[in-house]
């Protein structure tokens, strides 16, 4: 007869000190009895089986991530981000605005050693939540003209080129109670444009920069 064997992961130390006393050869030195490795197996995979269901009843640990809500806030914050960028220096100019019912403040910066204009709008964006964080707010919608980020953002699945840079925005979105990110045309977005070529063009006159990668 040909034993079928069922395969099953678990700790084998356990098992293997449980059925140590049952091979056939200890069976028959300690307990005067023959027995084939058929029914060794057999009695293995029933002590294994027992094994999982007691398992089945320790209580776990109940692990709770916080996320934000996806109910609308009573009131909240909007931001607008753009970037621009210098091939020749690899350079970001980046432009933010943050709308506070009737109060919009404006915010720039800088960075060097950005590889594309991709990165640089992922940095604006970025840095906007930043900034947000920094002055307590909770409740937010955030707009930008980039589709493939918002996109990478809102499906969690970036591009290579912009791995890093939404991986941190996915963590910052947990300082937040509610947050939308949206995208609109760039004839909406002509505010954060101007802020983003400001700061590409301040950038000689201003230090210290962004670091990309902090």
């Amino acid at each position: 007869m040909i034993a079928e064997f069922e395969w099953i992961r678990l700790p084998l130390k356990p098992l293997c000190l449980r059925k140590f006393g049952e091979s056939p050869k200890n069976n028959r030195i300690f307990n005067n009895k023959d027995t084939t490795y058929e029914e060794v197996i057999t009695k293995a995979t029933a002590a294994a089986h027992e094994w999982l269901r007691e398992q089945s009843t320790i209580p776990k640990p109940k692990v709770t991530v916080p996320t934000p809500s996806h109910h609308g806030p009573t009131s909240y914050t909007s931001i607008n981000s753009d970037a621009a960028w210098r091939s020749d220096m690899h350079l970001a100019g980046l432009g933010w605005t943050i709308k506070e019912g009737n109060l919009t403040s404006s915010f720039l910066s800088h960075c060097y050693f950005v590889n594309s204009p991709l990165v640089a709008e992922g940095l604006a964006l970025r840095e906007a939540l930043t900034c947000c964080i920094a002055k307590g707010i909770r409740a937010m919608h955030c707009n930008s003209d980039s589709l493939q980020i918002i996109r990478a953002i809102n499906e969690e699945a970036p591009m290579p080129e912009i791995y890093g840079i939404v991986s941190d925005i996915l963590n910052l979105v947990f300082a937040f109670d509610f947050i939308t990110f949206v995208w609109i045309q760039r004839s909406n977005d002509k505010a954060v444009d101007i802020l983003a070529k400001q700061a590409l063009l301040n950038a000689p006159f201003v230090s210290p920069p962004m670091n990309p990668g902090g």
